[in-house]
């Protein structure tokens, strides 16, 4: 049973949801350590209008697509331990094979959105409470070890479960993770925070 459960994982076509499902988990590994935003793919590529069309926007791209890896991974490990290798016929396994795959994306995708839409309040919930404008003049908590004018994540208490902000800072800067930073302006179109170190609020406060 153990065997044949490593024979179906990395057999096509759940091997290939089995590399992907293994990146994800190295990257979550690297977001807890600090060194990675929880959202930093959407850096490099304009998806949020594809979560706003899922009825998803707000929620980080990188746990929509996460969720999505594993209920894929777990349909087509499925898919390929009871269906693919079970024919003997190498056309018709190659076939089933990307019958199993298509099926388990198509699946993944519309569980993932069933699933996710839920969470889409509690992410954008404090957000359109307070508005963006709001929060500028605030101070966040450094999450990731460093910020930087392209990466950076800060939590903004807001009395609740926080919210989680992508900031960017000029460089050379001291902002390391656990430290209080002050949040200086707002990007709408890219959604970023602009943020100074703590030691620019004492000098914006004696400016008052």
């Amino acid at each position: 049973m153990e065997t044949s459960f490593f024979t179906a994982i990395l057999s096509f076509p759940a091997v290939i949801y089995t590399i992907l499902l293994g990146i994800a988990l190295v990257y979550w590994f690297l977001v807890i350590l600090g060194t990675l935003d929880i959202d930093i793919i959407v850096d490099v590529g304009d998806v949020g209008n594809y979560l706003e069309a899922a009825g998803l926007g707000g929620i980080p791209f990188t746990l929509v697509m996460s969720v999505l890896l594993l209920i894929g991974w777990t349909f087509s490990v499925l898919g390929t331990g009871y269906i693919v290798l079970a024919i003997d016929i190498p056309l018709w396994q190659w076939v089933s094979a990307v019958g199993v795959f298509v099926g388990s994306s198509l699946l993944a995708i519309q569980l993932t959105v069933w699933m996710m839409r839920p969470l889409q309040q509690l992410f954008s919930a404090g957000e359109r409470h307070l508005g963006p404008a709001h929060l500028v003049g605030k101070q966040c908590m450094i999450t990731t070890m460093t910020v930087t004018e392209r990466f950076g994540q800060g939590l903004y208490d807001d009395r609740g479960a926080g919210l989680i902000l992508q900031i960017r800072a000029e460089e050379p800067n001291q902002l390391q993770r656990g430290q209080q930073a002050l949040i200086i302006s707002y990007d709408p179109e890219q959604q970023l925070y602009q943020v100074a170190p703590e030691a620019a609020a004492t000098l914006l406060g004696e400016s008052h």
